[in-house]
């Protein structure tokens, strides 16, 4: 009989509204199952040897997924996510019918030697993915985040030189934001409208950092902010302040370490050369909502 596995994270902040019952009628039927509750943020699981792996958490617990998945020496042949998390951007992108089962655009990107989902990024705002806590997330859901929102509107000053092989792009300053995007939306704004028409490649924004930190340089902040997250793009810019480019590949040269949000979990990266791709994932990962569960149980059905 085939195997299957269901990682369940009870640290989303969505979790208290999907059971590991549930979870068993839509997708363990005719199988032998294992199930693993994620309850601290250390926790290691395994993922080798199952037929079939049910995955339920928000982004960051997709994130640790499709790097084990990707490390594992036997891929399962049917993978699921079910969105629990508090933002859920990358399910909530991949909608087009609300209430089906939609396929996750196998483009990702690779930092390094890890991969993420939708987003890697630094400087303003970003720490927002990671600073909150889980215990608020669970209790205030997307409001947790408005708490952290004026202490994270700061002027950073991330100095790096960002070019790629063709010199293409080769950019060399001091941004308030670098910011690489394989989605519609960040901070829960559709502002890469880009993405609809290309969703092959990485999106490169950067933001260049005013030159004091004071309220000064807030202000001025502010209208490169509202001109990149609000307003959005329908093409391509380069700017002397803003740049949105789309990107195969890239190569960032910090100039001191730096903190990045990645689908919404602290990574540090080192002073020096990052390496950045897109890269195609094998297999198909199968997205649903907690609601589309919940339909295919009162319907009683099974996937």
């Amino acid at each position: 009989m085939k195997k299957a596995l269901i990682v369940k994270n009870e640290l989303s902040g969505n979790s208290n509204s999907i059971t590991i019952d549930e979870l068993q009628k839509v997708f363990c039927k005719d199988f032998i199952t294992s199930t693993i509750i994620i309850k601290n943020k250390k926790m290691n699981y395994d993922v080798e040897g199952y037929d079939r792996i049910i995955v339920s958490g928000g982004d960051g617990t997709l994130s640790t997924f499709i790097n084990l998945e990707h490390n594992a020496t036997t891929k399962a042949s049917e993978l699921f996510y079910v969105s629990s998390g508090t933002l859920n951007e990358k399910e909530n992108n991949s909608r087009e019918d609300k209430d089906s089962i939609r396929e996750m655009n196998n483009t990702i990107g690779q930092i390094n030697d890890h991969y993420f989902s939708y987003v890697l990024a630094t400087g303003t705002f970003t720490p927002l993915g990671y600073v909150v806590s889980d215990s608020e997330k669970k209790k205030h859901k997307a409001m947790a985040y408005i708490h952290h929102v004026l202490k994270e509107y700061k002027v950073h000053h991330i100095t790096a030189s960002l070019y790629n092989q063709d010199q293409t792009i080769n950019l060399n300053d001091t941004y308030a934001i670098i910011m690489l995007l394989i989605n519609e939306s960040c901070f829960g704004l559709k502002f890469n409208r880009l993405y609809k028409k290309n969703k092959d490649k990485i999106y490169l924004l950067t933001i260049k950092a005013p030159k004091k930190k004071t309220l000064i340089g807030k202000i001025i902040l502010f209208f490169s902010l509202f001109r990149a997250f609000i307003i959005g793009f329908n093409k391509e810019k380069r700017s002397k302040k803003i740049n949105f480019i789309a990107i195969d590949e890239l190569s960032i040269d910090l100039k001191k370490d730096e903190p990045f949000c990645a689908d919404g979990e602290l990574m540090n990266l080192n002073k020096g050369i990052n390496t950045i791709k897109a890269y195609k994932i094998n297999g198909t990962v199968f997205m649903l909502d907690q609601k589309t569960v919940k339909e295919l149980i009162k319907n009683h059905k099974t996937l």
